[in-house]
């Protein structure tokens, strides 16, 4: 398997930034959800820390895996009708712009609250902005409704990968499994 993609497979590193990626943003929305409902307290207060830990990590692997994107060829959707094609940029494109607002939203929600932004307790991010409520409004929105549409990615983003495979029996979804060639 080649660590770089080709016409007909993603590479092991696509596949690698595809998988870590899905399995953070999982974690994110489920302590997210999972913390909506919480009481105040210390338990709360250390989930929405690690939840704040975990977003600069999306944040970094999804900068990276835009840089490998970009430097990387796409394997080819030819046999990919044309509204299927413009379906799939929209969808991968609007994935990665909520993957960067996401947690950029959430820095900016703690930071306008007067709250740190700790990356796993070793250092927190410098504030970059004065507590002010308007702002905390906007962007505690704003991150709100990017995991409501983060979470209809994803729901499209699966039906669609089983559609291929169950449904077209083709090899859209077997390109991006690990530990698979085709």
């Amino acid at each position: 398997m080649s660590i770089l993609n080709t016409n007909h497979s993603y590479g092991s590193v696509s596949k690698l930034f595809h998988w870590v990626i899905a399995l953070l943003v999982f974690i994110m929305l489920a302590l997210g959800y999972t913390f909506l409902f919480m009481d105040s307290g210390q338990n709360k207060l250390a989930v929405i820390t690690l939840h704040k830990s975990i977003g600069l990590v999306v944040l970094f692997f999804v900068s990276l895996r835009l840089i490998w994107r970009l430097l990387n060829v796409q394997p080819s959707r030819s046999e990919l009708s044309a509204l299927e094609k413009v379906l799939v940029n929209f969808v991968q494109w609007l994935f990665y712009l909520a993957l960067f607002v996401m947690p950029i939203s959430g820095m900016m929600y703690s930071f306008s609250k007067g709250y740190p932004v700790s990356f796993f307790g070793l250092f927190n991010i410098p504030n970059i902005i004065e507590k002010n409520s308007v702002v905390a409004n906007i962007t505690q929105n704003v991150h709100f409704y990017i995991s409501l549409i983060i979470t209809c990615l994803i729901i499209v983003h699966t039906f669609a990968a089983f559609r291929h495979h169950f449904y077209k029996k083709d090899n859209y979804l077997k390109r991006i499994l690990p530990f698979t060639k085709n």
